[in-house]
């Protein structure tokens, strides 16, 4: 970017792309449950599926405007299809944190 403002602009216009925040700390099981359904009926496509990536809530932050950053050995992007109060032991030892999310959808095939 040749300025501090290009940089902002464009942040800016990812951030638009984002289709809703949710603040959900207070969350029962059963509101993470009705509440990741609606999105899944209103915003992700029918040809597509929706994925969960977990992070800290200042790493979230940043992922919202910058993308979600390839792990440290280039082995991909590990999403899973588990809501937070339905992830293994495995998977929570996957992701550095389970603090906070992001829903993606990807193509189903």
């Amino acid at each position: 970017y040749r300025t501090k403002h290009d940089r902002l602009l464009h942040e800016k216009r990812k951030e638009k792309h984002v289709k809703h925040v949710e603040w959900a700390c207070g969350f029962s099981a059963t509101k993470f449950d009705t509440t990741l359904e609606a999105v899944k009926h209103t915003v992700i496509p029918t040809s597509h599926c929706a994925v969960y990536y977990y992070a800290s809530l200042s790493d979230i932050r940043s992922i919202l405007r910058q993308g979600i950053p390839l792990g440290d050995k280039a082995q991909g992007i590990f999403f899973t299809e588990h809501h937070p109060h339905q992830l293994s032991i495995m998977e929570k030892s996957i992701f550095r944190s389970v603090e906070a999310f992001v829903v993606c959808s990807l193509p189903e095939h």
